[in-house]
């Protein structure tokens, strides 16, 4: 029997994101993130998700596990009830090609898969690409060549440096109830500065837990994730020292103003690396089957 269907006008909701785990056979990433690429993430656009990319996690620094590669994927739905109705694609889209291309795609995708943890679910903002204003300084300055090229002070730039782009993943535990001033912290007062420095942001959120998320709420702390992207692995490096990279200015002592309130927030943290494909949500031409229907019944 041939499933079409129609939709119902827009439900709108607390926007949720997943990042969901994988542990994968070792050496088959690329074949993991080809198939999900070719055949799965199109449909999964069809039915109102944004996808947003696909990871591998990497070791700059040593340590990568010989059994197994490590994936992540970061997508985002309307709320989570939207994820709860993607899980049966069929009922929101029907049958077809495009849903066949997507069943045929995951059972290929479940061979390169040793296991899955679950999923971290998020709320929160994406960080946008807004402008940022910070005004140069009515200050005069030569060089000094004496001084050595740690000092701080003003800067010049060299050209950009190119390299192999990857994303830092930190997560945050953070005093209860104090998500709203983290955020805003973050992102009025350290984001401009961050920008300045080269890294782009993908977003700010905080972790909830409806089945089947990774952990459970606790009564002490919340939960935040944050991603940003860097140049390279360099690139992070020298971030550590904002302001040997972008001067020690007002903006610059705003950020550190604003980093040092935050790490009083901050109850402990941990992070990854990763890099792989931002999906980018290209426009997609999926034409319907030359076919007539009439209610059934």
């Amino acid at each position: 029997m041939n499933i079409a269907k129609r939709n119902d006008v827009n439900q709108p909701g607390e926007e949720v994101l997943v990042f969901r785990h994988y542990r994968i056979l070792k050496g088959f990433h690329r074949q993991f993130q080809h198939v999900s690429q070719r055949d799965i993430w199109w449909a999964y656009e069809k039915l109102g998700v944004v996808n947003v990319g696909d990871f591998k996690v990497v070791y700059p620094e040593g340590g990568e596990p010989q059994e197994y590669d490590e994936n992540y994927r970061l997508a985002r739905y309307v709320s989570y009830d939207h994820w709860l109705d993607t899980r049966q694609p069929q009922k929101m889209m029907g049958d077809g090609p495009l849903f066949d291309a997507v069943a045929g795609g995951s059972r290929t995708r479940e061979q390169y898969v040793l296991s899955s943890d679950g999923a971290y679910f998020l709320t929160g903002r994406m960080i946008e690409a807004e402008p940022y204003y910070l005004p140069g300084l009515d200050e005069d300055y030569v060089l000094d060549t004496a001084s050595s090229s740690d000092a701080t002070g003003p800067v010049r730039y060299d050209h950009p440096v190119l390299g192999d782009e990857i994303a830092e993943v930190i997560w945050f535990r953070i005093a209860k109830g104090r998500f709203d001033e983290f955020d805003a912290l973050t992102r009025d007062d350290m984001l401009p500065v961050i920008r300045k420095m080269g890294v782009r942001g993908l977003g700010i959120w905080k972790l909830i837990y409806p089945a089947p998320a990774i952990g459970e709420e606790n009564d002490d702390y919340d939960e935040v994730m944050m991603i940003m992207r860097y140049a390279s692995y360099q690139h992070w490096q020298a971030c550590k020292s904002p302001a040997r990279l972008i001067g020690d200015g007002p903006d610059y002592q705003a950020y550190a103003a604003a980093e040092s309130r935050r790490d009083e927030l901050t109850l402990g943290k941990r992070q990854r690396f990763i890099k792989g494909i931002m999906f980018g949500n290209p426009a997609a031409f999926t034409p319907p089957l030359p076919e007539s229907y009439t209610p059934a019944g």
